[in-house]
């Protein structure tokens, strides 16, 4: 059991689903933005999802067009879909994530009480909190961090911007059923109860 609830986003292969199921994440996302090296097929995700429980899933979607999205949506069931543009207008009854990049203005704002997943790792997050999350923006959102902890700061970063929780990227395996989690477990195992 983990202290914050953690999601492990663009995960494409079944050892780190496995490992981020077994150690407590809360959130698995798999992206099925055909444009993305971290695609992965409704099949593909299929098959993992099997090996799964648990956990909540996290369909993502990049530009893609709103059919494609509401088609992959019906066919899994999520329990959470992430978009990568705040600007996508979209009506579900599934729990949005908003990923958004802290090196570039927002623009356009999602709806309230939308998740915000904030990531850049070359941009330390007090450097933005000052021009993001003071503004009381963070009052409408529940904000998962992506950068801006390690092992040895997540809990101070957890008190002193209270989010909803953090997130990590998964990573490629080395070889079908080899993977090196060190980064990972490093962090999981920090904030292990």
């Amino acid at each position: 059991m983990l202290k914050y609830p953690f999601y492990v986003y663009s995960v494409s292969n079944l050892s780190d689903a496995r490992y981020c199921a077994g150690m407590g994440v809360e959130m698995i996302g798999f992206c099925f933005d055909p444009s993305s090296d971290d695609y992965v097929d409704v099949a593909t995700f299929q098959g993992i999802a099997g090996w799964l429980s648990g956990v909540k899933i996290v369909a993502e979607f990049g530009k893609q067009p709103t059919e494609d999205i509401k088609y992959i949506i019906d066919e899994i069931k999520p329990d959470f879909i992430a978009l990568a543009d705040a600007s996508i207008a979209f009506d579900t009854s599934v729990p949005v994530i908003y990923k958004i990049d802290l090196a570039k203005d927002l623009k356009v704002y999602p709806p309230a009480g939308s998740y915000l997943l904030l990531e850049n790792s070359s941009l330390h997050l007090s450097n933005y909190y000052t021009n993001f999350l003071k503004k009381e923006v963070a009052e409408a959102y529940q904000l998962i961090f992506a950068t801006g902890f390690a092992k040895e700061t997540i809990d101070e970063v957890y008190n002193v911007y209270r989010p909803y929780g953090f997130a990590m990227k998964g990573s490629k395996e080395i070889a079908p059923g080899l993977k090196n989690f060190d980064e990972l477990a490093d962090i999981l195992e920090a904030i292990e109860i």
